[in-house]
């Protein structure tokens, strides 16, 4: 075993044994991602796996990816609020982590009893490497119940190899897709499940040089169900940075339980928060300092609604998340 990407990796796993060692071919023992940059002692994070190379940290250093770049002169506030316009949803929630990237998700449950469908729309206010929403896994403990999950995602290019990239000449699209249970890295589960052809989820994205989004109308993603009658654990994430889809950071990507009806939201290792709202309507502000609004006022107008869960099911989600796994 070495430690490479902040975790002990079997060597064995990656063809070095004790029969077919680096030594053995001359070589040496290196954490390298699929560029074939090098990284000393493999404290990076990043797609890194052991390798028998002469590569080294010197003739192949890690190098950044090429950067998209969000234009603040053209990309304003005005065009974000004609962008986000909630006007066709019922619900709307901030899904903003601390020093991130504006996100807003959006929704109706739609159709008649025994047809409901999820009616969605999540707006990132950046550039598009690349978006996603779906269900967390539960079960996983190791990525915040990314491994494993079942999600929607949209990508800017296609023909995608972990050493280039996205092809940018190859269209853009939005598919369903289950991340790899064991590794996140996305030459490991880039094959959408649906296909044009078979696909019952409709989904559909937006982007332009300042924003993106995902829209969609489905019961399900990849045949797990949501639960219109009650909560659903949720994960999104977000890349405004390049084509590589890959890292999105703690401040893009969330993991969060939401109550489908109230349109009440509790971020995953959050307690609940103390209602401040006036009974007339008004607003309160949670640690971070952004502003939620309330519930819909008579007129149908959507405003923000990021409410405590009760706190038995907080405790619950506390425990699972401490023992259950």
């Amino acid at each position: 075993r070495t430690l490479l990407w902040f975790r002990c990796q079997k060597l064995s796993d990656h063809g070095i044994t004790a029969d077919n060692t680096c030594s053995q071919r001359n070589l040496g023992l290196q954490c390298v991602n699929p560029q074939g940059h090098v990284i000393p002692g493999g404290m990076k994070h990043g797609d890194f796996f052991p390798l028998c190379t002469n590569n080294t940290h010197v003739t192949h250093p890690w190098e950044t990816y090429p950067e998209i770049e969000q234009q603040p002169d053209t990309c304003g506030a005005s065009l974000w609020e004609d962008f986000s316009d909630p006007e066709d949803y019922d619900h709307k929630v901030d899904l903003t982590r601390v020093n991130g990237t504006k996100t807003m998700l959006f929704w109706s449950i739609v159709g008649d009893e025994g047809a409901k469908k999820m009616k969605a729309r999540i707006a990132f206010n950046n550039t598009f490497g690349w978006l996603a929403v779906g269900f967390a896994d539960v079960d996983d403990s190791v990525h915040n119940g990314m491994n494993g999950a079942n999600i929607i995602m949209s990508i800017p290019g296609g023909n995608y190899s972990a050493a280039t990239g996205l092809d940018l000449e190859a269209d853009p699209s939005v598919g369903t897709y289950k991340i790899n249970p064991t590794d996140s890295s996305f030459r490991h589960w880039q094959n959408p499940i649906e296909s044009d052809e078979t696909k019952t989820t409709v989904a559909n994205f937006e982007h332009t040089e300042c924003f993106t989004d995902i829209t969609f109308e489905s019961d399900h993603i990849n045949g797990q169900k949501f639960n219109f009658e009650g909560t659903d654990e949720m994960i999104w994430g977000g890349n405004h940075l390049d084509h590589f889809v890959g890292y999105h950071g703690r401040e893009h990507r969330a993991r969060f339980t939401v109550d489908w009806n109230t349109g009440d939201v509790l971020f995953f290792g959050e307690e609940k928060e103390v209602e401040t709202t006036a009974k007339n309507g008004g607003t309160h502000e949670d640690d971070d300092g952004r502003d939620h609004g309330t519930d819909k006022s008579n007129d149908g107008s959507v405003k923000n609604s990021v409410l405590g869960l009760s706190t038995s099911f907080v405790f619950a989600t506390v425990v699972h998340y401490l023992y259950g796994n």
